[in-house]
């Protein structure tokens, strides 16, 4: 079932790995088998990935050498280093751990900016909106070293040049023809746009990604179990 098995990015950061990473594991010795056990997965995978296990209790000089305060180990710390830079991970994860290697060894920055002013999912965090908002995929990016920036198209007139990506991320009214004529600029120059559309809106993206040969269907979906519960236009998945 791979529970004790690494993901399959989490095995291409480490194969991709050029020089050696020292990773600090400051965990209570009670503690210490399951992060142990955890760590090992990686290092087995990467000669690079290189492990120092300290009980905090026993060498608080690790605390002061790395400017370490005794509140973060409440659940342990894991340092991550690659040369000067580091990385400190409070909540031991496949996710959290990856996604350190990857801001630690990622080289040169790249921008992904979020298209604003059509109704789209805000990326910052707003009262009452936690179901609705993107401000935890922007919290991921940004973890992963990406800048994440808020685009206001029809006030800038084009798509930045420093722009690796651009998501329209479910907007809600139509775009200005001066918008759509820059997004057409800007993949017509090499650029991405990653759309998530829902359905039922009053969009014209839709005609937008048409032209880019990508057609999205007008269907319904029927959940044939729910019919049972007069459910049927409400599929739900009940198993991942």
């Amino acid at each position: 079932q791979k529970v004790h098995s690494l993901s399959e990015q989490t095995t291409k950061v480490l194969a991709g790995l050029q020089t050696d990473v020292d990773v600090l594991a400051l965990v209570p010795k009670t503690d210490m088998p399951p992060v142990r056990e955890f760590l090992d997965r990686y290092a087995y995978a990467s000669d690079r990935f290189k492990v120092t296990y300290a009980d905090p209790n026993e060498r608080p000089g690790l605390l002061e050498k790395y400017g370490i305060r005794p509140d973060q180990l409440e659940k342990g710390l894991v340092r991550v280093a690659i040369g000067g830079d580091s990385v400190e991970v409070t909540e031991l994860t496949e996710q959290n751990l990856t996604n350190a290697l990857v801001k630690l060894t990622r080289t040169g920055e790249k921008v992904v900016y979020f298209l604003e002013g059509h109704g789209e999912r805000a990326i910052e965090k707003a009262p009452g909106d936690a179901r609705n908002g993107y401000a935890r995929a922007a919290t991921s990016l940004r973890n992963e070293n990406y800048r994440v920036e808020t685009l206001l198209l029809a006030s800038v007139g084009d798509v930045p040049k420093d722009a690796d990506v651009v998501i329209i991320a479910g907007p809600t009214r139509p775009l200005l023809d001066v918008e759509i004529q820059a997004l057409e600029r800007y993949v017509a120059r090499g650029g991405a746009v990653f759309a998530l559309v829902d359905p039922r809106v009053q969009t014209n993206l839709v005609e937008l990604i048409n032209r880019w040969g990508v057609v999205l269907g007008n269907d319904v979906v029927v959940d044939r179990s729910l019919a049972l519960f007069n459910r049927a236009m409400t599929p739900f998945a009940a198993r991942y």
